[in-house]
């Protein structure tokens, strides 16, 4: 894959993440009681790990095709963690 089809394909995906986020957030008056400070834990993580990848992502983006391969290998395992965060909160919470 070529270096600006990858970026192109993880910002989209990055993107989704994004708006899971976002409406995770939005249904946290959802969650039971027991269980809002555990949410609300695992929210702030998500959101750390989102900050994460979005700044591998803009390093990614400003660096030369040098750094690529590099960049690529640390970006691709943050994306993997932020997503098997997101599939772990979202069964978790689910209403």
């Amino acid at each position: 894959m070529q270096r600006k089809e990858y970026i192109d394909k993880m910002s989209d995906q990055l993107k989704k993440w994004d708006d899971k986020i976002i409406e995770m957030e939005k249904n946290a008056g959802s969650v039971k009681n027991d269980l809002k400070a555990e949410y609300r834990k695992q929210m702030d993580e998500l959101i750390k790990k989102k900050d994460k990848v979005k700044s591998e992502l803009n390093a990614l983006q400003e660096n030369g095709s040098q750094a690529f391969d590099e960049l690529k290998n640390g970006m691709n395992r943050s994306f993997k963690e932020l997503g098997e965060s997101i599939e772990m909160a979202t069964q978790k919470f689910k209403s």
